[in-house]
């Protein structure tokens, strides 16, 4: 496809259809009168064969003592040095992993309650990629003024200055072999170390999705996770707004995962030809246990299992009574039994009655409950036709 107004041809009719702004406006010297494309190719014009009328250009770094902008990172480095008296601490380290360096990246930025966010990533000669990584308190917030959307209320996570704290990090693969080499710069200014700014790791999102699909209350979760409250840690700052947008991203976001409405979950049974006792909020399955997870793949559904293995580990070296040890030795031992058996619709409720009931087990008691008002009503009408 070919454009009406030119020879060029456009492989997209997107590309046909997309608004032209027009020509760019082009830049001249005001000395000579050579045309530039470019406002830098101009300034680099003037400042080799004009000199004279070079004029300095006001940079977007800004200083976050005393407010002075600057065009290079190295010049804002030199003037906290040297007229602020800040030392900058740089280091290096090297890693041969991806993984390796993202664990040491995710330690750092919690010891020093601080996040860093991809400024830039390119790459130069030989297959040597370049990524810049700032800290996410870094620059200022440019608010639109007739904007759709209302501004946060916490309002904007930038802080108007320029931290000067970063990661340099450089990546090349020889003989399939990756070499991460990282300069570090640590120290913060500009704004104060405050946990609340910060993102969840993927890490604690996952510990609170699996609280919500087990279906702990969300209040239970809050006054747990206000129980390891500490300013240095983003867990313990946990609001409602974000266990819905764990539960939005986690469970929402894929159509066939844990179903919430009542009638969802009992047309999907139905469907399967499985047979449901309702009692008001709760309903039973009579022949088997249906996975709602059942689009996620095996090995997602390990790692998710191997990672609350673990967080179980962790709070059973917490605890400090001999009676919760031993109640949670019990439904590790029932937990072993029921993976150790092939669990069939035949011994699935062996398995099941091997676990010790607790509050948590589903009660008859509504339904015993129903049953006698049913036939209060039953024994009312024949009293009323006797």
């Amino acid at each position: 496809m070919s454009c009406e107004n030119s020879d060029k041809r456009l492989i997209f009719v997107q590309t046909k259809n997309r608004s032209f702004s027009g020509l760019k406006k082009q830049s001249y010297c005001e000395k000579c009168g050579i045309t530039f494309g470019a406002k830098k190719s101009l300034y680099v014009h003037v400042r080799k064969f004009h000199p004279a009328e070079s004029r300095p250009i006001s940079g977007n770094l800004i200083c976050g003592i005393c407010s002075e902008k600057f065009r290079l990172t190295v010049n804002l480095n030199e003037h906290l040095q040297n007229v602020h008296n800040i030392e900058l601490k740089f280091s290096n380290e090297n890693f041969y992993s991806e993984d390796d360096f993202l664990n040491w990246k995710e330690k750092t930025a919690k010891e020093s309650v601080s996040s860093f966010t991809i400024k830039n990533s390119y790459f130069k000669e030989d297959g040597l990629k370049l990524t810049n990584y700032v800290c996410n308190r870094s620059g200022a917030a440019n608010p639109e003024l007739n904007r759709t959307r209302m501004m946060k209320a916490s309002g904007s996570v930038k802080c108007g200055y320029t931290c000067p704290a970063m990661m340099a990090v450089s990546r090349r693969t020889i003989d399939q072999v990756t070499e991460i080499s990282v300069q570090y710069q640590s120290v913060h200014v500009g704004h104060n170390l405050d946990a609340g700014k910060f993102r969840l790791t993927s890490g604690e999102r996952s510990v609170l999705a699996s609280s919500l699909e087990l279906g702990i209350p969300m209040t239970k979760i809050l006054d747990k996770t206000k129980e390891v409250f500490s300013p240095s840690k983003r867990f313990g700052l946990i609001t409602r707004k974000d266990l819905y947008n764990v539960r939005r991203d986690f469970i929402l976001k894929k159509d066939n995962l844990v179903q919430t409405s009542m009638k969802a979950r009992k047309n999907n049974l139905e469907q399967t030809d499985h047979n449901l006792v309702i009692d008001g909020n709760q309903e039973i399955e009579n022949e088997t246990i249906v996975s709602t997870l059942h689009n996620v793949s095996l090995e997602s559904e390990r790692n998710d299992v191997l990672t609350a293995l673990k967080n179980i580990e962790r709070h059973v070296n917490n605890l400090t009574s001999i009676d919760k040890l031993r109640d949670a030795k019990k439904y590790v031992i029932a937990l072993e039994t029921l993976l150790g058996s092939s669990i069939t619709t035949t011994n699935l409720s062996n398995s099941l009655a091997a676990l010790p009931k607790g509050s948590n087990a589903p009660s008859n008691k509504n339904i015993k409950r129903q049953s006698v008002l049913v036939n209060k009503k039953k024994r009312a009408k024949q009293n009323r036709r006797q």
